[in-house]
């Protein structure tokens, strides 16, 4: 039980969900300001000030008709009015009249005192019944009133957590922005790493190549080494040969002489491949091959004078 500005109690509450329950509708459970509906319609909002305007037009005009009444009372009490000529008091509505049309009393009342009195008790019951309803209007009226400031409670809250969804939306917007960018960053990262990725495969490739170019160039290079130590110590079994060939006498057999022509001839043979296998391979034997054939002209030399001595 509240009281309202003037002081009157206001009685149980009435206001919209009470009603609601009297016409079959769910209750509802009121746990703050989740349990009161929300409307954003202009319309209903004009509803509910007309309504809240009619129910404060009420209460002064039932206040109106109290303060009528308590003056009627008074007049009744002072002029002994009897009770068929009041006007009819009706509980719940709205009664306007003015003292002044009211009959003075006839002269042949014979008993004025207790019409009175009975007149008077009426018109307390009346003004009971009218304080009691004017009670549960200024309750209907509270009702109402904490409903709106509830309901505009409520419709701040929502504005506020509007606004806060709102600002997560773009907060999220702006993470997406920012995961859309790095995703693509990070494919271009991807393809320029598969990109590298394939040059690194190149590169070691090439290098793989070149590792065995140089391991058949050192091979290449060992066997013309090998070659050319082979090559010398056949030149210098020849030089020897034919040192002991110049040193013994050569002119006591003709038949020693023709061997002897047949040797050369095939060492002639013997030092023109060995020239062409070493012009084939490497240039630096450009010096041998100068020295076969400063040597060849030699051969040649001395082979003119034997063919001159068996002459």
């Amino acid at each position: 039980m509240t009281e309202v500005g003037n002081g009157i109690d206001t009685g149980p509450y009435t206001g919209p969900s009470a009603a609601a329950s009297a016409n079959g509708a769910p209750e509802t459970k009121h746990s703050g300001l989740d349990s009161i509906p929300i409307t954003k319609d202009h319309d209903k909002r004009l509803t509910d000030k007309k309504r809240l305007l009619e129910l404060k037009n009420e209460i002064l005009q039932k206040q109106k008709d109290l303060t009528e009444l308590e003056l009627l009372a008074k007049e009744i009490s002072v002029n002994n009015i009897p009770s068929d000529e009041l006007p009819s008091l009706r509980s719940g509505t709205s009664t306007s009249f003015s003292i002044g049309t009211i009959r003075q009393p006839a002269a042949s009342s014979v008993s004025a005192s207790n019409t009175s009195s009975k007149v008077i008790s009426n018109l307390h019951n009346q003004i009971d019944m009218l304080t009691q309803s004017l009670q549960e209007t200024q309750a209907k009226l509270k009702g109402e009133i904490q409903t709106k400031k509830a309901v505009n409670r409520k419709l701040e809250q929502v504005e506020e957590e509007t606004s806060f969804t709102k600002n997560q939306l773009a907060s999220l917007n702006k993470v997406m922005e920012r995961r859309e960018k790095a995703l693509e960053a990070y494919e271009k990262m991807e393809i320029d790493y598969n990109i590298l990725k394939e040059k690194i495969g190149t590169v070691q490739a090439i290098e793989e190549r070149n590792g065995w170019l140089e391991m058949n160039y050192k091979t290449l290079e060992s066997e013309l080494i090998a070659y050319k130590n082979q090559q010398h110590a056949k030149m210098d079994e020849l030089q020897q040969k034919f040192t002991r060939f110049m040193s013994q006498e050569i002119d006591h057999s003709k038949e020693f002489k023709a061997s002897l022509l047949d040797n050369v001839e095939g060492l002639v043979l013997t030092i023109q491949e060995l020239k062409t296998r070493v012009e084939t391979h490497d240039t630096t034997m450009e010096s041998v091959v100068k020295k076969c054939d400063e040597q060849l002209e030699d051969i040649r030399s001395t082979l003119k004078n034997i063919k001159k001595l068996n002459c």
